[in-house]
């Protein structure tokens, strides 16, 4: 077997066993994440989306079920499926919620392990994988997150769909046609924000039709120019037609009327936020009123080391790949693949700087185009390895070292912050612990399913803590449907904090600090405080 097939299995078995390795995280670890703010609402999103399609089926007028659909600004992909599965199996709807997002998480890093595949080999798309995984803004969302983490498993798939799709010109193949526009579509079916997909496509094909004709500029016949264009330009309202029959079944509000509402979601969803407050650079404000440059910023603090290193050498290497490329007469053939890569990885976070809307929690809602990023940011650091090792082989070692060393960090990190990974900051925001006094903590209040739990631990130890009734009042510092589900008896929920007993404060945007009470424990990782609990004196 030659060298290069050899490398390419050895790699292809590496990626096998991360993800075995990953699979068996789940099953020893999902346990530990708590409930998120958002789940309760997905839940019911879905069942509602349910009972839509039993309505409208046993209606004698569809249409008027039709008009009568609500004006949900979600569409239900991870939604119904989660209800369709619940009323299917009968099992736990927070544990399969979040087994559900943890597939999606799988499905999206197989599509960036294709992606980096397609770009340079098994090698590229295992390491890229790899700095995925090793991120913690990905991986604590990854095992519970009911939104973004499906919506960046379904982007990365709908651009592996393209990629592939476009990689082929100029031959057009019908089966990439049909899988880009699938994964498209299901990507809206997530969050409609996947539209963005369809401009990427429009882009890739452009670009498509301008090498045609160029690489035919030396007898360039404007009939033969349409006869070579006419196949691509038909792939573009064929692709969105498909894409929006895609859509269709997971979001009744669009049916009755699919432009308008897209439209208009895309609206709200700009401005939703504008009311939520945000802590940011060590200020309280509304979301509204973040400063433009909040989501680069957010970035830089949120992504790891390995990947801003990556994405610092990014620019010089491809650089010279192009140089070296144009100077020996290099097939323009792979331009319209990167396109859609990097398009994918750069654009929204551009576009959401340029038109600053109103965001919150950090880099969860860019969260999406980290896997573009990662395959970018790899590859640059597998060029860079590749140059030192011919042209400075002395410092080849050296720069082996500095990427083991950036890699172990994260790792660290993941280790230590379980199950909180998400609450993680890099060293330019000086770290977890530090970026707490500026920056938004646990805004996901999963922490509050442990603290009952620990406080009924504590309680069965020092029963004199109990009131004289029996009964244990406690103040959720947040949404209270978070803790609910976990109640054990005894345990009572109320809003006012003179009537609790005990006061269970999340500790984001350090509203903690107003309530006053003897502290009983806190739980706490890496000298950054998650949740403290206190006995109301």
């Amino acid at each position: 077997m030659p060298e290069h097939e050899k490398r390419e299995s050895l790699y292809r078995k590496l990626l096998l066993g991360l993800l075995m390795v990953c699979v068996l995280l789940g099953f020893g670890t999902i346990g530990d994440y708590g409930m998120g703010w958002d789940e309760v609402t997905r839940w019911s999103s879905g069942d509602a989306k349910v009972e839509y399609y039993k309505e409208l089926f046993a209606s004698d007028d569809p249409m008027a079920v039709v008009r009568s659909a609500g004006t949900d600004s979600y569409p239900g992909f991870f939604d119904m499926n989660l209800s369709l599965l619940h009323a299917a199996t009968g099992w736990d709807r927070f544990l399969l919620g979040h087994w559900q997002a943890f597939l999606f998480g799988l499905v999206g890093l197989m599509a960036l392990w294709r992606i980096g595949s397609i770009f340079g080999g098994a090698r590229l798309g295992f390491w890229s994988v790899v700095l995925m995984i090793v991120t913690p803004t990905f991986y604590g969302h990854w095992f519970h997150n009911p939104k973004d983490v499906p919506f960046a498993a379904t982007y990365t798939l709908g651009l592996w769909a393209m990629i592939e799709f476009v990689r082929h010109c100029p031959v057009l193949k019908k089966r990439w046609l049909l899988a880009a526009a699938i994964a498209i579509g299901l990507c809206m079916a997530t969050r409609i924000a996947g539209l963005v997909l369809l401009a990427y496509f429009v882009a890739a094909v452009g670009i498509v039709m301008l090498i045609q004709l160029w690489e035919s500029r030396a007898n360039f016949r404007w009939r033969q120019a349409l006869r070579v264009s006419l196949p691509w330009l038909i792939a573009l309202p064929l692709v969105a037609v498909i894409a929006y029959l895609t859509l269709l079944p997971w979001w009744p509000s669009s049916h009755k009327d699919l432009l308008s509402v897209s439209s208009s979601t895309l609206q709200q969803l700009h401005t939703r936020a504008a009311d939520i407050p945000l802590f940011f650079r060590g200020e309280i404000m509304w979301a509204a009123d973040a400063p433009f440059y909040y989501t680069l910023w957010m970035f830089a603090i949120k992504a790891t080391e390995l990947m801003l290193v990556g994405l610092l050498l990014l620019l010089p290497f491809s650089w010279l790949r192009l140089r070296t490329h144009l100077a020996t007469g290099g097939s323009l053939q792979a331009a319209p693949a990167l396109v859609v890569l990097i398009l994918g990885g750069f654009f929204p976070l551009l576009y959401l700087t340029l038109t600053a809307p109103a965001l919150h929690n950090g880099a969860r809602h860019f969260l999406f185009t980290f896997p573009a990023l990662c395959v970018c940011a790899a590859w640059a650091h597998l060029e860079l390895g590749g140059w030192l090792r011919v042209h400075r082989p002395s410092m080849w070692r050296f720069a082996q070292i500095g990427f083991g060393v950036l890699l172990l960090l994260p790792i660290v990190h993941l280790v230590k912050l379980h199950p909180y990974q998400y609450v993680y900051y890099n060293s330019l925001a000086g770290g977890s612990a530090k970026a707490m006094q500026r920056y938004e903590g646990e805004y996901w209040f999963t922490s509050s399913k442990h603290a009952i739990e620990q406080l009924d631990a504590y309680l069965e130890k020092f029963p004199e803590l109990i009131s004289a009734d029996g009964y244990i009042d406690v103040l959720i510092l947040g949404p209270w449907q978070v803790a609910e589900p976990f109640l054990p008896d005894g345990f009572r929920l109320t809003s006012d904090a003179a009537e609790a007993d005990f006061l269970i404060l999340n500790t984001q945007m350090r509203i903690h600090q107003r309530f006053e009470g003897t502290e009983l424990f806190r739980i706490e990782r890496m000298g950054v405080p998650i949740c403290i609990v206190l006995k109301k004196t």
